[in-house]
């Protein structure tokens, strides 16, 4: 499907079958796997698409391709013949991890970081066709044996010259410890490091409110940010409860009040007892700028139940076997009761228009908000802000326009002498001219 095109078939050729992986602009980046460099000129839509050999065997998967060039990236299928083997098996696909991503360098690039000459003749005697070896690129906070820049000399007392035998042990010894003999900084060094289980550092469960979704921040978007697992939610889409709270999407929610959110559980736990049209304060990062503002940012979001329910989504079943996700609602807390709110008298106005004079006590202001996915009056960003007049104040009523309040389906807040702030719904919208009434208390 180069280009939309089906049934297309490129010609291309493989330059080289160890490149280290390609750095995608996105959160989510391969690691710990050899990619074979070639030139293709595949386009969009192509991804994903078998690769064949001259005998018609498929050998790799189009994976990416560089922009402005003829530069394809394919990925190996060495694992991936091993996940398709137990499933066909009927058995679970181990993956295990040490929390570490690996580059291959070349031998004379490692002796510029600490590799002896005899460490070379060791691996060349094992295997005579390796060139390199790996080196440790990125750790995640989790990872306190492991350092930046530490060469793989040894694993399980052999050679390890490449990703596939690396996968191979790891996959192995989920849940126990391998056994690495690294050189860091010329030093040879004997550890013992944990394999943790791949698949339960992805997030398998996620809540929704108010067309917000959030879930744990998960291996790859912890390792790229540099980030501790339990750091917070990530704010997948941005619906109606965060959007009030100002915050984009990728948003990493670290606190709700004092309580800390690490997990999905705690997240739910900490939002579950705030009633409907209750301000809640919310601390979180912005992991779009992460990389040159890690200032952790504190404001207020208003919580809705009126349309969603709070929900959390949990994934049952084994892995590698049949899925079905499961659904928990939460009840919605007794509403809270009013605040006494305590006006103070209008001040003192001295000239300009009677009328004005008299009418300054009763303007109030007006703020609309609604989610941009039901929209049906209200510009695109699903937000209005305007004037209004009281002309009934034991009904609450107050006149203002269509621009302030383009429609019924919203949340409208009013403001009484610029001092407090009262929630109200809307009573009436002409249909042909600008006017709009709304109720508050």
């Amino acid at each position: 499907n180069d280009a939309g095109e089906k049934l297309q078939i490129l010609s291309g050729t493989i330059a080289r079958i160890d490149r280290n992986v390609p750095e995608f602009n996105t959160v989510y980046n391969d690691e710990n796997t050899f990619y074979a460099g070639a030139g293709a000129g595949t386009s969009g839509g192509s991804s994903g698409s078998p690769v064949l050999n001259k005998e018609g065997r498929a050998i790799a998967l189009n994976a990416a391709g560089q922009e402005g060039a003829a530069s394809a990236y394919f990925l190996p299928l060495d694992r991936v013949q091993y996940a398709l083997e137990r499933l066909r098996e009927d058995e679970p696909v181990a993956r295990g991890t040490c929390m570490a991503a690996f580059l291959f360098k070349p031998f004379d690039e490692l002796m510029r970081v600490g590799l002896h000459e005899r460490d070379e003749r060791e691996v060349r005697q094992a295997s005579p066709e390796s060139i390199g070896l790996l080196i440790v690129d990125s750790v995640l906070c989790e990872q306190t044996v492991l350092k930046t820049g530490d060469i793989l000399l040894r694993l399980e007392g052999f050679v390890c010259p490449g990703f596939v035998e690396l996968e191979q042990v790891l996959d192995s010894k989920v849940g126990t410890s391998v056994a690495m003999k690294v050189c860091r900084g010329g030093t040879d060094l004997d550890l013992q490091v944990p394999v943790a289980d791949l698949h339960a550092l992805i997030p398998r469960s996620f809540v929704e409110l108010g067309l917000d979704t959030l879930h744990a921040i998960g291996y790859h978007a912890a390792r790229r940010a540099h980030l501790p697992l339990d750091i917070g939610m990530y704010l997948a889409k941005v619906g109606y409860v965060f959007s009030s709270l100002g915050c984009g999407r990728a948003a990493l929610i670290a606190a709700v009040g004092k309580t800390p959110t690490p997990t999905p559980q705690a997240f739910v736990k900490a939002l579950a007892d705030i009633p409907h049209r209750q301000y809640f304060q919310v601390s979180w990062y912005e992991l779009a700028e992460f990389r040159r503002d890690r200032t952790l940012k504190t404001g207020f979001a208003k919580m809705s139940r009126a349309w969603f329910p709070l929900r959390l989504w949990s994934c049952q079943g084994s892995r590698g076997g049949p899925e079905r996700w499961v659904a928990e609602d939460f009840p919605v807390p007794p509403p809270a009761p009013p605040p006494p709110l305590a006006l103070a008298p209008p001040g003192s106005f001295t000239g300009g228009d009677q009328l004005v004079r008299k009418l300054r006590s009763s303007l109030v202001t007006i703020r609309f908000r609604t989610d941009r996915r039901l929209c049906t009056e209200a510009n695109y960003t699903g937000s209005a802000e305007g004037f209004g007049l009281l002309v009934d104040a034991d009904q609450g009523l107050v006149l203002t326009d269509r621009h302030s309040v383009p429609q019924s389906l919203g949340d409208v807040e009013v403001t009484l002498a610029g001092m407090a702030t009262v929630d109200a719904e809307v009573l009436f919208v002409h249909p042909l001219h600008n006017l709009a009434i709304v109720r508050c208390d």
